[in-house]
């Protein structure tokens, strides 16, 4: 019976009582460390410290959002101590409490049956217990000890790890928490720049729509108008050569007009000039499913069609006039818009701006052209993504180099969206449909491919100057990989480490000439600074910010000489240039310039910036001053 009594005592002493009070827990909470203690304890020992030390091992320990009352209750504690305080004294309903034997009168049950299990007398034993095994009473108490005193140390060492277990299932279902609330934000940003993508697919369909009816209607209005001016000069003749023919006129003179008028006119045969064809002028083909280019479809035209002047946004492979089959002569100037017009900003130091390309297979052309960047021997290359290749061009003539594929023998499709040039002088080549980094010589022979199988969907590519080490931007993960020249995985940038936290959306990396990475994060509208070691410097924030400049998707980065940063605006159509402080300091590009979706973007020495427009597939050029 004393040890029945004794067993709850000792528990509730070792495992049910406060460190800091001394007494049974009230509403007990558990640390990460493990440890508990009441909640008022705790809040009258960390008072208004975010951060505290454990006062029982000493280990660090920072309080969450809600204070002490937010950390996670020890319900294990908490359901023992209700077990033990509604447990009532067990019942003893032997007969044997009085220690006397109830057969043999005042003998002392001294003894224990092993056989029978119970207490006896010294008679017992030789009248009815004579064959059975017997010991001693003490004996038994003593050996009853000794397995009680065993089984409670091994209670004890279970109960650590029930408790140690409920601790660190409160810890779980918190994570879960925080996880279910990450992973929903994931979801969310992901939502929103596919919806954003598909907007902006869908702008450029209905444009593409628009250009082409207008084009083909323009075409139809032309044919009518030439139709009915003929048939207006063919009435008329034919009214004339009626009167001549009914009039009593014996003059030869007016009936040779007439009839070489009507000759010629109708002997031209100008109905032939309008061309008919069957089905419709434009469809629509739906993506399929899974399509990594397109997230809607295309809009092809009839290939019946007979059109003057096709334009660069059709899906069709028209006929291109011959001063648009090279780069050579494929450069047009756009035309200065006056920069007094309302809503503008004045940028000085733009002198020129220049277009290059169209829409097409051929030299020159482009279908939706990605990253570019410019050698030191002033190359303009160019990554024609869904042409899969690369197209090199003078950067002061604008004749084009050389341009080869970017499809290696085994792979079915190739599409390149971004590129740099290593120290080495290698081209280095991100293939998204082939989830890997390929390296060519600048003839476009092809040296090596990353051996990276953890490489899922990488998007931009970008050298340091100072370590010649590569910087790759994987979108899904949120993650930069850094390579040396031979592919290897250096490190993992650490800008998960910051207090930022994971980008939502990583697009585009450039590295300056001190190491500093400048990163475009697209799900938080806003271009990321970071130190080499990945400590964040400053961050420049996007949609509705005048001061910033005010974009809205930004995508492509770049930093000239004296470590201003350039970025393109995919959203809003915009290329805007930043102080090396992150200060706004003009636009360089605008929708007003005829920018659609610019997407790269990069500088020579001398000030020219070269940007490629995804949406009208050409490149943009802007001379500085």
């Amino acid at each position: 019976m004393a040890m029945e009594e004794e067993l709850p005592k000792r528990i509730k002493d070792e495992f049910l009582q406060c460190w800091l009070c001394l007494d049974t827990f009230k509403r007990p909470k558990a640390l990460p460390c493990l440890h508990t203690f009441c909640e008022r304890c705790l809040q009258d020992y960390v008072e208004d410290r975010p951060k505290f030390l454990c006062p029982y091992c000493r280990a660090d320990t920072k309080l969450p959002e809600g204070g002490v009352a937010a950390l996670p209750n020890n319900f294990w504690i908490a359901s023992m101590k209700d077990l033990l305080e509604n447990q009532k004294p067990a019942q003893d309903d032997s007969d044997s409490d009085s220690g006397m034997c109830r057969v043999h009168g005042n003998q002392d049950l001294s003894y224990y049956c092993n056989t029978c299990e119970d207490v006896i007398c010294r008679e017992c034993i030789s009248h009815s217990h004579s064959q059975h095994s017997v010991s001693t009473l003490d004996e038994v108490v003593e050996k009853s000890h000794r397995e009680i005193r065993s089984l409670l140390e091994k209670g004890r060492d279970k109960l650590e790890k029930y408790g140690s277990q409920m601790a660190r299932l409160s810890e779980e279902e918190q994570k879960l928490k925080l996880n279910k609330l990450k992973v929903e934000r994931h979801v969310k940003m992901a939502a929103k720049t596919l919806i954003g993508r598909i907007r902006i697919e869908k702008e450029s369909l209905l444009q593409q729509i628009q250009e082409n009816y207008s084009r083909i209607s323009d075409s139809v209005k032309d044919s009518k108008t030439a139709q009915e001016k003929h048939i207006v000069e063919l009435l008329s003749i034919m009214d004339q050569a009626h009167n001549i023919m009914s009039s009593h006129e014996r003059n030869y003179k007016p009936f040779k007009q007439a009839e070489e008028k009507l000759g010629k006119l109708v002997g031209t045969e100008r109905t032939e000039t309008s061309h008919f064809f069957q089905g419709d002028h434009m469809v629509f083909h739906p993506a399929d499913a899974g399509n990594s280019r397109q997230h809607l479809g295309q809009i092809e035209l009839n290939r019946q069609l007979y059109l003057q002047h096709p334009t660069s946004t059709d899906t069709t492979k028209q006929d291109v006039s011959p001063h648009q089959q090279h780069s050579d002569v494929g450069m047009a100037e756009i035309k200065e818009e006056s920069r007094k017009a309302k809503g503008s900003m004045h940028t000085p130091g733009v002198t020129k701006k220049y277009t290059l390309g169209n829409r097409g297979d051929r030299h020159g052309q482009f279908d939706h052209p990605m990253g570019i960047v410019v050698s030191t021997e002033d190359l303009i290359l160019v990554a024609d993504s869904h042409n899969g290749r690369i197209q090199a061009f003078d950067s002061t003539s604008w004749k084009r180099v050389n341009s080869f594929s970017t499809k290696l023998k085994v792979e079915d499709l190739s599409r390149p969206t971004d590129l740099a040039i290593g120290s080495d002088g290698n081209v280095y080549v991100v293939d998204l449909e082939n989830k890997s980094v390929k390296v060519f010589d600048q003839e476009g022979r092809h040296k090596l491919t990353f051996p990276d199988v953890l490489l899922v969907d990488p998007k931009s590519i970008a050298v340091c100057p100072a370590s010649s080490l590569l910087y790759v931007t994987e979108f899904s993960k949120r993650d930069i990989r850094v390579y040396n020249t031979e592919g290897k995985v250096v490190r993992h940038f650490s800008y998960v480490l910051s207090e930022e936290g994971p980008f939502a959306a990583v697009a585009h990396v450039a590295v300056n000439r001190s190491g500093d990475v400048v990163i475009s994060d697209e799900g938080n509208n806003c271009i990321k600074v970071f130190s080499p070691d990945g400590c964040l410097k400053f961050r420049i924030e996007g949609e509705g910010r005048r001061e910033s400049g005010g974009f809205s998707w930004p995508m492509g980065v770049c930093v000239d000489d004296q470590q201003r940063l350039l970025v393109t605006d995919r959203g809003e159509g915009k290329v805007l240039q930043f102080d090396a402080d992150g200060k706004f300091l003009q636009y360089l590009l605008t929708w007003k310039d005829g920018l659609k979706h610019p997407y790269g973007i990069d500088i020579t020495t001398d000030g020219q910036v070269f940007v490629t427009d995804e949406g009208k597939h050409c490149i943009f050029a802007v001379t500085l001053t």
